[in-house]
C-alpha cells in the first residue's frame, strides 16, 4: 500500500470518528437544550453538514432520534441536516413530503425545501406541490404561485394557466405575486393591461412602483 493511499484511508477514518462522535452530541439523551449549549447544538450541525453526508450508521441514529425524541429544539436541528444529506435523507423526504402536500405548513415545507442540497429530490418534490396547487386553501396559493414561479425552470408543467387567476385579484400578496411571475416567466407584453392597472390602481405603494418599473423595463426593450 502506497503512503498516499495509506494516508487517504486515515483520513477518511478520521473524518467518520468525527461525525460519528457529533452524531452521537447531537442525539444523546439528556434534557432539553437552551442558551450557549443550545447553540452549541447548532453549530455541530452546520459541522456535521460541511463535513459531507454521514455514513447509512449514523443517518440511522439521526433519523431514529428524530422519529423518537420529545425535544422539539433538538427534534428541529436535527431535521434539518436530514433535509440536506446527498442523496436526501428518507425521513427528510417524508418530514418535507408531509408538510409540502398540508394545508397548513406548505409555507414553512417550501422555505425547508429551498435549503435541500439534493437537486433531484428538489425537483421532483417541487413538482409534488405543483401537481397538489388546486388542494391549498385560497389564503396559501399565492404564497405557493411565487415558489413555484421562481423555481419554474424545474417545474414540468404551465404556470402560466394560473396567471388569469392571478391578475384578477386585488390583494396584496396576490399582486406581488402576478409581478414576480410576469416577469419570471417572460410574459409582461401580455398581460400589460393589467400591470398597468396596479400601478394606477393598487393600495400599496411598493407594488406600484414595481408595476411601473415592470412596464417602464418592458418599454426600453421594445
Amino acid at each position: 500500500m502506497s503512503p498516499a493511499s495509506s494516508g487517504s484511508r486515515r483520513k477518511k477514518k478520521d473524518l467518520q470518528a468525527l461525525q460519528s462522535k457529533i452524531v452521537k452530541f447531537l442525539t444523546e439523551d439528556g434534557k432539553g437544550v437552551v442558551g450557549d449549549v443550545a447553540q452549541t447544538h447548532s453549530f455541530a450541525a452546520k459541522t456535521l453538514l460541511r463535513l459531507g453526508t454521514p455514513s447509512a450508521q449514523e443517518l440511522k441514529a439521526l433519523e431514529g432520534f428524530h422519529k423518537g425524541s420529545r425535544d422539539a429544539f433538538r427534534r428541529e436541528i436535527v431535521a434539518d441536516v436530514l433535509i440536506q444529506t446527498e442523496p436526501l435523507s428518507g425521513e427528510g423526504r417524508a418530514l418535507l413530503t408531509k408538510m409540502l402536500l398540508s394545508k397548513t405548513e406548505v409555507n414553512e415545507g417550501l422555505q425547508m425545501l429551498a435549503r435541500v442540497r439534493d437537486g433531484e429530490a428538489r425537483k421532483e418534490l417541487l413538482n409534488r406541490v405543483y401537481k397538489n396547487y388546486a388542494n391549498y386553501p385560497a389564503a396559501m396559493k399565492p404564497f405557493v404561485y411565487k415558489q413555484l414561479v421562481l423555481n419554474h425552470s424545474l417545474i414540468q408543467g404551465d404556470l402560466k394557466k394560473h396567471l388569469a387567476e392571478a391578475a384578477k385579484s386585488k390583494d396584496e400578496v396576490w399582486e406581488d405575486s402576478f409581478l414576480v411571475a410576469v416577469q419570471e416567466l417572460n410574459v409582461v407584453s401580455e398581460f400589460t393591461a393589467d400591470i398597468q392597472r396596479i400601478e394606477k390602481q393598487s393600495q400599496y405603494p411598493h407594488l406600484k412602483m414595481l408595476a411601473g418599473a415592470i412596464l417602464a423595463k418592458d418599454k426600453g426593450i421594445k
